[in-house]
């Protein structure tokens, strides 16, 4: 034997090879076979695809569709352009729409071309995992078309959010205390066969690859037989709850559709017969155009009042009688916000429509949905007013000053009742009672530091405000048609409060 022979060999060490790679550098041929029927020989040469749980699936469709409806319900609240169609029968069928569409925009999302459009963001991972879990060839594994090496894994952990971490020293090296992060796939996403089969084929192509406790105790937990069905049925009741709630906000917008226009068609009326100027064009600098009420005002006076009546009654009838079987609609109609709102727009209808009394009755009933609130005490105020009951609407106005004490147009309010019972004296002495109480709670002790931060006051007045307050205040009649009589010289008689107007 040589001398040179008999020694031993330099050892050199070897740079390692690029290990995390997109799917389409891969040089390995795609050949599709049976996910967990296919041999060793078979799974080095050939590819095997792991689709996600069905569970995972139902869930994640669901889940999406009910973001895909929340648009809809805004869009449609948001527009009149659908005034002409009948929701209240159509949210079952939208549901089943729009489930179809999110099928197809999922898939879209998580295809390849989407993955390779957002790898600058998602480094080649899907952004939404739906039906595709994973690729395992002779290589690697791949997951969207981010691929990595079974040589490089070094850990798999398993997080407290169901990812499944695969670490790697292949360019960190040793010196690094934790390997680096090279992969992250949604555990959960898989049935539990694959995901121990996973698990499993890592250790044999990488024996040394270490697992962390959490891992570890999920893979010798025993594979219990109903364990996917509870994810199953879990889904299967999100996708009923959602053909509840697709069918019980569409029975609303069509409740709140017809009570808008009765009122609108109720306002053109009364309009057309207290001879309150009606501008030709509804536009205004930097405004929107009404379309509907340009409509309403081409109609006559009598056709308006049937169209009032009749937008009046098919919404008490959706209001009485909502689906039996809709858990969602019975909650949803007596929930305190919406109960409250449906009692204020009924309290409007009856107003315009001549009910006075029952108006009067709906917005106590809904201020006992909402105690205290704002607008709703100043409403009942109004009414209680221009119907003549001046005492009571004193009484209510000393509730709406005590529950906001420090807003000004209570106040105002106050000021506006007291103006047709007081003198000029009278009234400029409770002004000024008014206004320095005010001064103090909300300017204080002028000037303030620094410069320019003088305390600003701000209070939002709507149409109905204005008219009350400044009305009464300067003592003038701005035609509020609600309160007013008739032009002299008309020969128009007030439309009557028909039995329609009055619910039983």
């Amino acid at each position: 034997m040589d001398k040179d022979s008999a020694e031993p060999q330099e050892t050199r060490s070897v740079e390692p090879e690029v290990v995390v790679r997109h799917e389409s550098q891969l040089e390995s041929p795609v050949v599709s076979g049976p996910p967990l029927l296919a041999a060793a020989g078979d799974e080095l040469s050939g590819t095997v695809h792991w689709n996600t749980s069905l569970g995972h699936r139902l869930f994640t469709l669901v889940g999406f569709t009910y973001s895909l409806f929340a648009f809809v319900f805004f869009f449609l609240y948001s527009q009149t352009s659908w005034f002409g169609c009948d929701l209240s029968a159509l949210g079952l069928p939208a549901v089943l729409l729009l489930v179809v569409v999110a099928h197809f925009i999922v898939c879209f999302i998580e295809s390849d071309r989407v993955c390779r459009w957002l790898s600058f963001i998602w480094k080649g991972k899907p952004v939404i995992c739906y039906r595709k879990w994973l690729t395992l060839n002779g290589s690697g594994i791949t997951y969207g078309v981010k691929h990595v090496c079974w040589s490089a894994i070094d850990e798999i952990e398993l997080t407290w959010l169901g990812n499944l971490v695969l670490r790697s020293r292949a360019v960190c090296g040793t010196a690094e205390k934790r390997p680096d992060i090279v992969m992250k796939i949604p555990y959960a996403a898989g049935d539990q066969v694959h995901k121990n089969e996973l698990v499993k084929k890592i250790r044999e192509h990488q024996g040394q690859a270490t697992l962390n406790p959490r891992l570890q105790k999920s893979i010798d937990s025993p594979v219990l037989k109903g364990q996917a069905m509870v994810r199953l049925v879990t889904s299967a009741l999100m996708f009923l709850a959602l053909m509840d709630v697709g069918f019980s906000l569409f029975y609303y917008l069509e409740l709140l559709k017809n009570y808008y226009l009765a009122e609108l068609h109720a306002t053109i009326a009364l309009r057309e017969f207290y001879e309150v100027e009606i501008p030709k064009d509804d536009r205004i600098e930097g405004g929107n155009v009404n379309v509907l009420a340009e409509k309403a005002m081409k109609l006559s006076q009598e056709e308006n009042l049937r169209l009032a009546h009749a937008n009046f009654q098919r919404a008490e009838q959706l209001t009485d009688h909502p689906f039996p079987l809709s858990w969602v609609s019975a909650k949803l109609l007596q929930s305190s916000n919406v109960a409250a709102g449906i009692k204020l727009d009924r309290s409007n209808v009856l107003w315009l429509l001549g009910n006075r009394e029952k108006a009067i009755s709906e917005t106590r009933l809904a201020l006992k949905q909402q105690p205290g609130n704002f607008n709703l005490e100043l409403r009942l105020v109004r009414l209680l007013e221009e119907s003549g009951q001046h005492k009571e609407a004193m009484e209510a106005m000393k509730t709406a000053i005590e529950d906001h004490e420090h807003s000004l147009l209570p106040k105002l309010y106050d000021l506006a009742l007291k103006s047709s019972e007081a003198d000029s004296a009278g009234k400029s002495e409770h002004y000024k009672y008014f206004l320095d109480r005010c001064y103090l709670q909300t300017f204080g002790l002028e000037p303030w530091w620094p410069p320019g931060g003088d305390r600003m006051l701000r209070e939002v007045f709507n149409s109905w405000d204005l008219r009350f307050v400044f009305d009464r205040v300067f003592e003038v009649n701005s035609k509020q048609f609600e309160n007013s009589e008739p032009s002299k010289g008309s020969s128009k008689k007030a439309p009557a409060a028909t039995g329609s107007a009055s619910p039983d």
